[in-house]
């Protein structure tokens, strides 16, 4: 991740390729109703400014940038201009830029939300739902804990998959769990084969009676061409929302838990007293306090870099180097930055 700061560009006027990449990055990062021309050129300006060409890059990396620097970009906006000098439609704003302007849940209220949208899944009130956001900060963790605190067995009432399916495996794999919550953990290959996309419509619509059917010259050895699914899905991704089949969202209680570096921090915070407690609370602060010092230098900041970094500081106590300096701190930055 790299830090944005709006500024004008060297040129007053970014070329077409340089507002054409930017544009399409505020699109794939979920940001286009009302973006205007004052916005692009000064991210155009803000790239270039950290040493980045938008024209040499592709939409999918600035988009990336983008959206980890999105309070950065759109609150300098907002907080510099009336809201209509950056909205051309105001009522054309999307949920994802009114929570950038306006937030209203902190990340550990969304995470309680979670476990109570995914009961509805457990207690049968939805078919499914679709659970995204970054890895490594507890999405699958709080599944696994409202199955628990349900009593549910995996093998019995619930399965996990991760991996790659086919829309054939997909088919079988709803056939032979037919009853049971199906959670696809980082499944992403059913989300983007048309043909699974189909199976799944058909197995998460809101008809009382929702049938599957297969009807193809490529059979699905030994099962029955069409069935009644009566099971639940849960999907948990890392994919952006705007890469998700419409239909899947449309069919299922959608949860985005992108977060941006202070929110995650405040995840880890809240989640620390119930990591590695062989670990005293103390020692994981100052692990937590590092990881804050450094936030703009992490690629990958999430629980996995935090749980890295308490154990080097485990393993290497008060120890200090031929400076004085203690070789925890130096070791676990080594880790997480190389």
């Amino acid at each position: 991740m790299i830090n944005l700061t709006l500024t004008e560009p060297p040129v007053n006027t970014p070329s077409r390729a340089q507002r054409g990449k930017v544009l399409r990055a505020y699109s794939k990062a979920g940001i286009l109703a009302g973006v205007d021309e004052n916005l692009i050129r000064r991210t155009v300006g803000a790239f270039i400014a950290a040493g980045i060409d938008p024209a040499l890059s592709t939409s999918g990396a600035l988009a990336k940038e983008i959206r980890a620097n999105q309070v950065a970009l759109l609150g300098a906006v907002v907080n510099a201009a009336p809201a209509e000098d950056l909205f051309a439609d105001p009522k054309a704003q999307t949920p994802g830029e009114v929570h950038v302007n306006t937030p209203r849940w902190d990340v550990n209220q969304k995470f309680d939300f979670l476990g109570k949208l995914v009961h509805l899944v457990i207690t049968e009130v939805n078919p499914s739902c679709v659970i995204l956001g970054d890895g490594g900060l507890g999405k699958t963790y709080t599944v696994k804990q409202q199955l628990a605190k349900a009593g549910f067995k995996e093998g019995i009432d619930f399965e996990f998959f991760s991996g790659t399916a086919t829309a054939a495996g997909l088919y079988r794999l709803l056939y032979e769990n037919n009853g049971k919550l199906i959670v696809f953990d980082d499944c992403d290959a059913v989300l983007k084969d048309p043909t699974a996309v189909n199976v799944l419509k058909a197995a998460l619509d809101s008809f009382e009676v929702r049938k599957v059917s297969w009807i193809s010259s490529l059979r699905v050895d030994g099962l029955p061409q069409s069935f009644e699914f009566t099971g639940r899905v849960i999907f948990i991704s890392n994919l952006d929302m705007s890469r998700i089949p419409e239909p899947i969202v449309s069919r299922s209680i959608s949860i985005d838990l992108t977060m941006n570096a202070e929110e995650k921090l405040g995840r880890m915070e809240a989640l620390l007293p119930t990591l590695e407690t062989n670990v005293a609370l103390v020692e994981k602060e100052e692990v937590l306090a590092l990881l804050k010092e450094h936030r703009a230098e992490i690629k990958n900041l999430n629980l996995r870099t935090l749980l890295k970094a308490i154990r080097i500081r485990k393993a290497y106590g008060t120890q200090v180097d031929a400076k004085g300096e203690l070789i925890w701190r130096e070791l676990a930055l080594f880790a997480i930055l190389s």
